[in-house]
């Protein structure tokens, strides 16, 4: 559960879950519906359930407003009829946790800047792997623009290559635009015990903002 009555899961959990279910997965809940109506990714399947016609694709053109929207209402809509709200995907990883992540971002329930927003999210469901498409969608409907956080450490070699000259370094998994890189990513950063301590205040703070 990444917020009060909202879950994220893969396709195994629909068939356990009692709520409402937003399928963000074209394949089999949105293609098994005959009647839909041409032109539109989205159906509603039962009062309680909406299929978007949602692909994991590279690109942002495959996540139009409409669709995102339509799935962002059918929260907002099963919540206000005091239904809990299961979003899922194929596996659990990239689109359904990407809307989840939307909605609770544009509902207040994540810190206002995207770039702070993101990794508090990350820290609810830590399996979150957005894939490129949904990723610049997101990118484009949430950033307001300032620039990424940089998790700002020192040293970065393994064992006696420390940049601090520390004899030995641990690994620490950090999500977010590290020193040098422009993009969000889940990476491994070699710090030695002291400035380990500092990377792990750093990530504190962005996550209290």
């Amino acid at each position: 559960m990444v917020h009060e009555g909202l879950f994220v899961g893969p396709a195994s959990s629909v068939y356990k879950f009692a709520g409402s279910i937003l399928h963000c997965a074209r394949d089999p809940w949105f293609e098994d519906v005959k009647d839909r109506a041409a032109g539109k990714n989205w159906v509603r399947i039962k009062y309680n359930e909406l299929a978007l016609n949602m692909v994991d694709a590279n690109s942002p053109m495959y996540f139009p407003d409409d669709m995102i929207n339509a799935g962002l209402e059918f929260i907002t809509e099963r919540f206000a009829e005091g239904d809990p709200v299961l979003v899922h995907c194929n596996m659990g990883l990239s689109r359904s946790p990407s809307i989840a992540f939307l909605w609770m971002f544009e509902h207040g329930f994540l810190d206002d800047e995207f770039r702070y927003a993101l990794p508090q999210f990350k820290d609810l469901y830590p399996d979150y792997c957005p894939g490129n498409g949904i990723w610049s969608y997101l990118k484009r409907r949430c950033n307001d623009g300032k620039a990424p956080v940089e998790f700002e450490y020192e040293c970065q070699g393994i064992g006696g290559n420390s940049g601090c000259g520390a004899s030995a370094t641990e690994q620490v998994k950090v999500f977010g635009p590290v020193v040098g890189q422009t993009e969000w990513a889940e990476q491994i950063v070699h710090v030695c015990k002291t400035h380990k301590q500092e990377l792990n205040a750093i990530k504190r703070k962005i996550l209290e903002k």
